[in-house]
């Protein structure tokens, strides 16, 4: 039974010693994966900890200050540790020990990015702990494929990204009348839907046809609510007083579909302006709404459907 049992220990000791000198003096890990996205983006979603949760796996935990991962019974947690130029560092933690580990966002153009993910863990000369790193390494790399590849999926969808769904189209509607109007509070709705009846009639006594519908922009400034209500129309009508003649350029226009209230357009129209400087375009007029929905008819504001266009150079 002594020389079963010391041919067994002799044979682990071996295993041990084949593994230890078979294993690489310097345990790491590193993944690359190239993104089509924009920089500001990724920047966005990744050096803002409170962001992870939307683009992090679906088996994480998450309390907001550490993200908890598990894979394969190894529990590891990952946290933002510094930010620095085109880059972070993230520290994982497994029990007691700590790896401190760093993202680097390199452009590879306006729309194109390589998002790069190093950890270096410490050497050490005791074969069991030298054994431990290496599945240590093994984990965090396998980790860091799965959390990169969801950053990737993420970051590539813009409704991801910006919680609509942007459309680039040509504007079709260069005719407009509109009428402006200037109150201390919020316009109501029947308000904006008395000004939108006044244009009607102006469109129908002229023998003009409406082509889309109604057009509105607030803007609060200096005190006031001002705000400007247009109705597209199939030919040029005159300047007459409250009504005016708009042309709109025929060019690019972003636009985005939304259901909801106030809050809702708010949001939407948050994300366009962020879409915008994102992508460093230009506007060569103001943001409106499309008023699809008519809102004197339906009360309940989570059923309005309003589109939102954002002309762009």
């Amino acid at each position: 039974m002594k020389k079963i049992l010391a041919l067994f220990l002799i044979f682990c000791v071996i295993i041990v010693v084949i593994i230890y000198f078979n294993l690489p003096a310097n345990n790491s890990f590193s993944k690359t994966i190239y993104l089509k996205t924009n920089q500001s983006a990724a920047e966005r979603f990744l050096f803002d900890e409170s962001n992870w949760i939307k683009w992090w796996p679906s088996d994480l935990k998450n309390n907001l200050a550490i993200i908890n991962i598990k894979n394969d019974h190894n529990n590891y947690s990952y946290s933002l540790y510094k930010k620095m130029y085109g880059g972070i560092n993230i520290v994982i933690k497994k029990n007691e020990t700590e790896f401190r580990t760093t993202i680097n966002l390199l452009s590879l153009g306006k729309d194109s990015l390589a998002v790069a993910w190093n950890c270096q863990l410490p050497t050490n000369v005791n074969p069991i702990f030298k054994i431990r790193n290496y599945f240590y390494a093994k984990n965090l790399k396998r980790n860091a494929d799965e959390i990169l590849e969801n950053l990737k999926s993420f970051l590539e969808n813009n409704d991801s990204v910006y919680s609509i769904h942007i459309k680039q189209i040509m504007v079709t509607d260069t005719l407009l009348i509109a009428t402006r109007y200037a109150s201390a509070t919020y316009p109501s709705t029947p308000v904006i839907y008395g000004l939108i009846q006044n244009l009607k009639n102006y469109i129908s006594i002229n023998n003009a046809t409406e082509t889309n519908p109604p057009m509105l922009h607030i803007a609060y400034d200096s005190g006031y609510y001002k705000t400007m209500i247009a109705v597209p129309v199939n030919r040029e009508l005159e300047d007459n007083g409250n009504f005016l003649l708009k042309k709109m350029v025929s060019g690019k226009i972003l636009v985005t579909q939304i259901k909801g209230g106030l809050s809702t357009t708010s949001e939407a129209f948050r994300q366009l302006q962020i879409y915008v400087d994102d992508n460093h375009l230009s506007s060569p007029a103001i943001p409106f709404e499309s008023l699809i929905t008519n809102r004197m008819t339906e009360s309940d504001t989570s059923k309005w459907i309003t589109k939102i266009y954002y002309p762009i150079f």
